[in-house]
């Protein structure tokens, strides 16, 4: 399949680009109503970047959205002798709007992206699906990644484009799992595997400051009304409907795309990318046990404890702030961002 789209990994070319055709510049925009720029209480846009990992050969994305919980600290008064100090979350915060979007620069805000986007289903590809294709069709009360042979014939469904939005009015959106790429060998020189496609995406959710810890879990509450919930055979299971999501990075970038000010980048990374699922799955039991049904498991990052090199029993993931100046080019670089080869809807051969 080949895709042909347009792409920047940097805001900053988005800027000098301009907005597409029939679209308002944000920036300039504003320049007429400086009190919009002003938004007291208002929502902070957070983006993110991810890839999806590949086991036996196959991108271990999913048919599913996900949802941001944060975990954040900001400044307070220091105690007595003490040169600062912080506040920290003690309860999870997310907002309705902190189901992952996607995000193609700033023309494209949190907004846009619900009407006029494809949902962002992790390590897949969204397709504009023919009604002979039967990719957008629902068998029961589930839709499955469209097959390969299929999938080659369709065009993609990018974001903010006239065919993709009448295909989304029409519900004819399918989803086929994204290309695989090779990353760089590690420092030892042994070859890092593939991954599946990077994407880029973004939430909305009230300002946390300094982020302490991140969840991310699978929109699915399972409720009556879902479709593949009618399903009532004697090994019927919630799993049945679950589609869970293998991320092999995360990045997360508070920092607003125009002025650059925010709490920073931070990135997230599996305790074990070859066995984290985030969703509801069956995990064998072996031979001498019975299956255990895993519900809603979420991935949790958090940093690890200062002399610790291993991931607590209540987290699966590491959380890193980028400190140093040259730190987000350097994991960028090595995590395969600065290669628009990758990254879905760039030009893929």
């Amino acid at each position: 399949m080949t895709v042909s789209a347009h792409w920047t990994h940097d805001d900053s070319l988005a800027r000098e680009i301009g907005p597409p055709p029939g679209e308002d510049d944000l920036e300039v925009g504003a320049l007429d109503s400086t009190e919009e720029l002003i938004q007291t209480g208002a929502k902070k846009t957070y983006r993110i970047t991810f890839g999806t990992t590949v086991l036996a050969n196959e991108v271990k994305g999913s048919m599913s959205q996900f949802q941001v919980s944060l975990k954040g600290a900001v400044p307070a008064a220091p105690a007595a002798g003490a040169t600062s100090a912080w506040t920290e979350d003690t309860d999870w915060k997310t907002d309705s709007d902190a189901v992952i979007q996607y995000y193609a620069g700033s023309f494209m805000d949190y907004q846009k992206a619900k009407g006029e986007a494809p949902q962002l289903r992790p390590g897949m590809v969204p397709l504009i699906a023919t009604p002979m294709s039967g990719c957008a069709s629902l068998i029961n009360g589930k839709m499955s990644p469209c097959p390969v042979n299929k999938a080659k014939e369709l065009s993609p469904c990018e974001p903010m484009a006239k065919d993709c939005a009448t295909a989304i009015t029409a519900a004819n959106v399918g989803y086929a799992r994204g290309a695989m790429s090779a990353l760089a060998a590690d420092t030892s020189g042994d070859s890092a595997g593939k991954m599946g496609p990077i994407q880029r995406g973004q939430f909305k959710m009230d300002d946390v400051g300094k982020i302490i810890a991140v969840q991310i879990k699978e929109l699915k509450d399972f409720a009556s009304s879902d479709p593949c919930m009618a399903g009532s055979s004697a090994t019927f299971k919630q799993a049945d409907c679950s589609s869970p999501w293998s991320p092999s990075f995360i990045k997360i970038n508070t920092n607003d795309a125009q002025t650059g000010v925010g709490d920073g980048v931070y990135y997230i990374a599996p305790c074990d990318a070859a066995n984290l699922k985030i969703g509801t799955y069956v995990e064998s039991g072996g031979a001498n046990a019975a299956d255990t049904q895993k519900l809603n498991n979420m991935l949790t990052a958090k940093a690890l404890p200062a002399g610790s090199s291993d991931c607590s029993s209540d987290q699966n993931a590491i959380l890193t702030k980028c400190a140093a100046a040259t730190c987000e080019e350097e994991m960028d670089t090595k995590l395969g961002m600065m290669d628009k080869s990758k990254y879905e809807f760039a030009d893929i051969e």
